[in-house]
């Protein structure tokens, strides 16, 4: 379903969300793309320090399959959320959540242990 990349690897996109937005980040991607690559940040607020989550590739097929995004008239529903210090995919705040890592914001320290779908 998604595997976290090298941090030298590079990637289709470039995703950076943030806590201002109710600690998630949602976006539709064409279906004709169904493996995407991505770089994942997380700030606090928009003029916030910018932290690296990390690399992923992302078979959007399989997390159809698996209820952690939908397909709707062509194009795959994807969002990223921050709960507590989890980043996960899911659907929304009440469907299970596929965990991708933990970050640890203190003073501008961060820790992102486990990979996806590991503590």
């Amino acid at each position: 379903m998604i595997s976290e990349l090298p941090p030298d690897s590079p990637t289709d996109r470039l995703w950076n969300f943030n806590d201002e937005v109710n600690q998630n980040y949602m976006l539709y991607i064409p279906a004709n793309q169904p493996v995407i690559t991505a770089t994942l940040t997380w700030k606090e607020s928009a003029k916030a320090e910018t932290f690296p989550v990390g690399k992923f590739r992302i078979d959007l097929p399989a997390l159809d399959a698996n209820g952690y995004v939908r397909l709707k008239d062509h194009r795959y529903f994807l969002r990223f959320q921050r709960t507590k210090e989890r980043i996960e995919i899911a659907l929304n705040r009440t469907s299970k959540a596929l965990d991708l890592g933990r970050i640890m914001i203190q003073r501008s320290d961060w820790i992102h242990d486990g990979g996806p779908g590991k503590p």
